[in-house]
């Protein structure tokens, strides 16, 4: 009986570290965007993240059932002005009919996007997450030594076939 209750603790334990990891990666995103509200702030460069053959909606309003403005892609350049509204973050230029939008911030990289285009071997730990975006809900879980193939890469995060893995836990040249 002692086994299962520590086993059972040790699943809502271990599930709590990962809600707080996910929730400190958000939080560090936003932080980020804020911290170039002040009002003579150059807007900061950034780049679309999603998978191929994907896009991103650009909304008018912070919220998925706001009206769409037009359609970004992996790779596209925008500039945000550092506002965020629960997640989301402002886009001042998108290449789009209009500019004022805003976009989900898990979707955002402040490095480009390169294509990888190569598998990769999942490394450092049990059980890591796909997610469906940057920071996001977990899409599924990996263990070490699965493979995955990657399309994008950028410093902190891989855009592979399986969802969004941190880079740290993907092995280059493994496979």
């Amino acid at each position: 009986m002692a086994h299962k209750n520590y086993s059972t603790m040790h699943t809502i334990f271990t599930r709590k570290m990962i809600l707080l990891t996910v929730l400190g990666l958000c939080a560090g995103i936003l932080i980020g965007l804020v911290s170039c509200m002040a009002e003579d702030a150059k807007p900061l460069k950034a780049w679309v993240i999603c998978q191929p053959g994907d896009w991103i909606n650009a909304r008018r309003d912070a919220s998925r059932k706001s009206a769409s403005l037009g359609r970004l892609e992996c790779g596209d350049e925008i500039l945000l002005d550092g506002r965020t509204q629960d997640g989301w973050a402002h886009m001042v230029r998108a290449g789009l009919e209009e500019d004022d939008a805003w976009i989900w911030a898990g979707y955002v990289s402040f490095t480009e996007p390169q294509v990888f285009m190569d598998t990769l071997e999942v490394c450092g730990g049990r059980r890591i997450a796909a997610r469906k975006s940057a920071g996001g809900d977990v899409r599924c879980w990996l263990k070490s030594g699965d493979e995955v193939f990657v399309y994008y890469r950028t410093d902190e995060w891989c855009v592979t076939s399986q969802g969004f893995i941190m880079t740290k836990y993907l092995e280059v040249g493994s496979v």
